[in-house]
């Protein structure tokens, strides 16, 4: 068992069956409270796609691919997240839950509950404005290395371009702006400034 603090997981799963168009999603995101144990976490999503065979052998049950990122940050303020991005040929479900994916989603955010964790799910919408600015405030930290806590939001929303826009000043009068999108899961800052007072 290997516990390291994060902040934030968020895991999204994507139903691609021909790597072609997505078809469904689902989205958790796990509040560990302290320290998670990531490569459990890892595991118990490898575990979603196999089965055992007539033999008890573990065998893949349905395609997919299994991408993991880890991200801390130690430049002023200190944070840590990861993400998992699941591309898979199993049917998630139309609402996520009621498949054989879809109940082993239920199981590992039971199990998620169980450990401690405060845990949210359900299906990829657009973002709400809450997370535009939180989504913001966070890319606002990492790109510049100040702490959410010394940053008061000016304005969020979404620029002429489709992407969504952030602005937040901090206690010296200074502004700091990103625009950024999200794809599975990963905040992809497009454009960036700083601006004195």
């Amino acid at each position: 068992m290997t516990d390291s603090y994060r902040d934030q997981v968020v895991i999204e799963l994507y139903e691609n069956p021909d790597h072609n168009q997505v078809l469904d999603n689902y989205r958790i995101v796990i509040q560990p409270n302290g320290k998670i144990d990531l490569d459990w976490l890892n595991d118990a999503l490898e575990a979603m796609f196999h089965k055992a065979d007539e033999n008890g052998t573990v065998v893949l049950a349905t395609p997919y691919v299994l991408v993991q990122r880890r991200s801390e940050t130690h430049w002023g303020a200190a944070g840590a997240q990861a993400q998992f991005f699941i591309e898979t040929a199993a049917h998630i479900g139309s609402i996520g839950l009621d498949t054989t994916i879809g109940m082993a989603i239920g199981t590992l955010i039971n199990e998620l509950r169980n450990r401690g964790y405060t845990v949210h799910h359900g299906k990829l919408e657009d973002l709400t404005q809450d997370e535009i600015a939180a989504y913001g405030m966070r890319a606002v930290e990492s790109k510049f290395g100040i702490p959410v806590s010394q940053l008061s939001l000016k304005s969020d929303g979404i620029d002429d371009s489709g992407q969504y826009a952030v602005s937040a000043i901090d206690n010296q009068g200074i502004t700091y702006a990103v625009t950024f999108v999200i794809r599975g899961g990963l905040t992809e800052i497009r454009q960036s400034s700083r601006t004195m007072p």
